[in-house]
């Protein structure tokens, strides 16, 4: 046994999806995750245009609004740019949770995540030119404009550049979906279970376990990396693991086919010793040994 604790997961949030227990989920896949250099991406154009704005307001006169200062019309512009780069990431929370979906549900449905894109391109859209129409109101219309006329403008600005703007959030919709996409997928709905290594928890594919050892109320699983404990009977790893390749060679282990090497005899305990590809070795007893075979030569 290793220092290698299990944990008994208590949050929801690291890896989503449909889960049996605490101690495992099933999930679509090792998925890109939103990085601090996205936002400095995302953030890059709008930048760019509020900085241009901001020195045209600064040194020409004709860009100052006659409805307030030239301070107050730049920090009111600057958060009107602060808003774009939380479209991109509202794009990327949808595509993720989508793609976290088991892989079956994710296969069929497509059309709902581009409907689900549409609407959020839409909303983003609407939002958008609101915000827009506020500033611009703030800053050039005379007052006592009211609702009506506010409306009026967003449905102005809708008309003639919402197709742009819905064209970019497409374009950004769809280059997140291919990051998505691109990235290499493992088995669709492979089985994962969360260990504690340390002071971090550690996700460990069954398909990266060569074989499973009872330990008391613990069942330890045995990959190239190390050994890892989870809480969890052998009984309860052996359903659970029945549609991902594992055989029970032994009354304490559990044996992944796909690392099954050889079989020898072994003289010293009157059982058999199965030789797996990683080097290691897992029990077999003798009265398993013919199932075994049978389950080792499909």
């Amino acid at each position: 046994m290793t220092a290698s604790a299990e944990t008994s997961h208590r949050t929801s949030g690291r890896i989503s999806g449909g889960f049996g227990s605490p101690d495992n989920r099933k999930v679509n896949g090792n998925l890109p995750e939103w990085k601090s250099l996205y936002w400095l991406i995302a953030a890059t154009p709008a930048t760019l245009i509020f900085f241009s704005d901001a020195l045209e307001i600064a040194f020409y006169e004709h860009a100052r609004a006659p409805n307030m200062g030239p301070v107050s019309q730049i920090v009111l512009m600057m958060i009107f740019y602060a808003c774009w780069p939380v479209v991109p990431w509202l794009i990327w929370q949808s595509v993720e949770r989508h793609q976290r979906l088991p892989g079956a549900v994710v296969a069929r449905s497509g059309i709902w995540l581009v409907l689900k894109l549409a609407g959020l391109a839409l909303v983003a859209n609407f939002l958008h030119m609101s915000i827009l129409t506020f500033v611009l109101r703030a800053q050039y219309s005379p007052p006592g404009w009211g609702t009506a006329d506010f409306m009026f403008s967003v449905t102005e600005l809708w008309v003639q550049h919402g197709g742009v703007w819905f064209f970019v959030f497409a374009v950004f919709g769809c280059g997140i979906y291919w990051m998505f996409r691109a990235r290499p997928q493992p088995e669709q709905d492979q089985l994962v279970y969360e260990v504690r290594q340390g002071n971090r928890i550690v996700p460990v594919a069954v398909g990266n376990v060569s074989w499973i050892e009872a330990c008391g109320n613990y069942s330890q699983l045995h990959t190239s990396s190390g050994a890892f404990l989870v809480r969890k009977s052998l009984a309860s790893i052996e359903r659970e693991t029945a549609q991902h390749g594992f055989v029970r060679s032994h009354r304490g282990a559990l044996v992944n086919m796909a690392f099954v090497s050889s079989i020898s005899p072994d003289v010293s305990r009157g059982g058999y010793t199965i030789n797996l590809k990683t080097g290691g070795l897992a029990p077999l007893s003798r009265r398993r040994l013919s199932v075994f075979r049978e389950q080792l030569a499909h």
